[in-house]
């Protein structure tokens, strides 16, 4: 690592923390997609979105990298359930956020 012997103010590197801060987030890359909700007990399914925060995203073929598609896909995946599915088992779609294939546990 190279050092350089130049004198920064303090206002100039802070200026320069927050561009390389800045810079870091912009390379995050989020992305949404519809996963299931609910089922039975033996099923290994989840009950909220909370619950895949640090799991990383499985079949990334059906992520989105727009919300309003992927609430749109749940949408359209919630009406193949049937009446029955929907009450007994508590399933449905909802739509789940992830920063560069990991889900965050955050719903939207």
């Amino acid at each position: 690592m190279k050092r350089y012997n130049m004198k920064l103010k303090k206002s100039e590197l802070r200026q320069l923390i927050r561009e390389e801060i800045a810079k870091d987030k912009k390379e995050d890359k989020v992305t949404y997609s519809a996963v299931l909700q609910g089922g039975s007990i033996g099923e290994k399914r989840i009950n909220n979105v909370s619950q895949l925060k640090g799991e990383k995203v499985i079949d990334t073929g059906v992520t989105y990298d727009n919300i309003a598609d992927a609430k749109a896909r749940a949408k359209s995946l919630n009406k193949l359930i049937t009446p029955g599915e929907k009450n007994y088992y508590g399933l449905k779609y909802v739509v789940a956020a992830a920063i560069n294939g990991i889900y965050t546990g955050k719903s939207k």
